[in-house]
């Protein structure tokens, strides 16, 4: 049986921020493998409301664009104003959803709006390090208390949300949601000679701690001088890596590439040796799971959601902050100390976080919302 699931997303990728929310975008699109999906996505902008439609990337895809108000904790009352408005042109275009799939408290509060005008089920899908990290507003809070408390379902990229959900008094039915990877992209090498690459990918975000990374390849390079460092990504705090690995590496051992296509990532991810996530944090990475669809051993931090996706036998996990455990991990993989079976790490990202794989619990989760919380016609305050 094909649902038809409306995404409602806070973060979404965009041609002008092509990286934010693509998580939400992998999620979607292992939703529609299983089921009709169209996504509905709002972001503050300064002027008069407005909309527009179109398919991107095979996706019926509705952009909204609600007034920038510049008021302490209000923001929440001009988008759901003004996704109201854009549901009612959903409805016309697309048709009326079977259920509403919402991320984050703001559009899980939209999402409560309209199950209680129109009688629709929602679920919730939460993969903000805020909560975890203690930074989430008294606004997002009290959105929170009130929406997921009444979704069908609070889906979770990491286990322990559900911990942090107590801290802040929200209550709700929680259930693990792991990140989804695309397989048609993420594929291993045919050979399974490796180059002595190392590769990393971010937006350079302080949290990221990409300079542990470029000290603990200066430790290695002591050991491993042909070993070459490849940085993929974008972001504010490029200039200061750069500067910093001109300082401490040799020549030519390094190169940032920008922000790059998944197609090019997964090139780079075929021929390298490992992939290095230093994070101070992380809710679930999704370019952990891109590796290690590549076959690609990984050594991460011991934080967050990483210690739940990365095994023994995919990876190497370390302390934050510990340069010489990070330098050892890698050099352990460099030297062959630290052995992986390619072809086992494939497997077990496939098993876990395919498209496929992902896109079936998605598919129970709507299914089970519409069988426990869609209202009969009679009790909608709109028909």
């Amino acid at each position: 049986m094909k649902l038809k699931v409306l995404f409602l997303p806070a973060w979404y990728p965009s041609e002008e921020k092509r990286i934010e929310g693509i998580f939400v975008k992998e999620h979607v699109k292992a939703a529609q493998l299983y089921d009709e999906v169209a996504v509905l996505f709002g972001k503050p902008f300064r002027g008069w409301p407005w909309m527009h439609s179109a398919i991107e990337d095979g996706l019926p895809t509705f952009r909204f664009f609600f007034p920038n108000i510049r008021i302490p904790e209000t923001c929440w009352l001009s988008y759901t104003m003004t996704m109201l408005r854009a549901f009612k042109k959903v409805e016309k275009v697309w048709g009326t959803p079977d259920v509403i799939h919402a991320q984050e408290p703001i559009a899980a509060f939209g999402a409560m709006v309209l199950s209680l005008l129109y009688g629709l089920p929602y679920v919730v899908s939460e993969h903000c390090s805020y909560f975890p990290l203690r930074k989430i507003g008294l606004g997002q809070i009290i959105m929170a208390r009130l929406a997921f408390r009444r979704a069908q379902r609070v889906l979770g990229v990491n286990p322990n949300f559900v911990n942090d959900f107590r801290h802040y008094g929200i209550r709700c039915d929680f259930h693990w949601l792991p990140n989804s990877v695309d397989t048609d992209i993420f594929f291993p090498p045919r050979s399974k000679l490796r180059k002595p690459i190392i590769v990393h990918c971010s937006r350079f975000h302080e949290i990221k701690r990409v300079p542990d990374l470029i000290k603990a390849f200066a430790l290695c390079q002591k050991e491993f001088p042909y070993i070459r460092l490849e940085l993929i990504g974008e972001g504010v705090g490029r200039k200061d890596m750069e500067k910093l690995a001109t300082e401490l590496l040799q020549p030519h051992s390094f190169r940032f590439y920008g922000l790059q296509p998944k197609s090019f990532l997964a090139q780079r991810l075929r021929e390298a040796c490992v992939f290095v996530l230093p994070s101070a944090y992380e809710t679930q990475s999704c370019v952990l799971l891109e590796a290690m669809a590549c076959g690609t051993p990984v050594v991460a931090t011991n934080v967050g959601g990483i210690p739940h996706i990365v095994t023994t036998e995919t990876g190497i996990l370390v302390e934050p902050g510990n340069i010489e455990a990070l330098a050892g991990a890698i050099r352990s993989i460099l030297a062959g100390v630290k052995k992986f079976n390619q072809s086992v790490i494939t497997d077990y990202a496939i098993r876990h976080f395919s498209k496929q794989v992902v896109g079936k619990i998605l598919h129970k989760e709507h299914l089970r919302a519409t069988q426990i919380g869609k209202k009969p016609e009679s009790n909608r305050l709109i028909h």
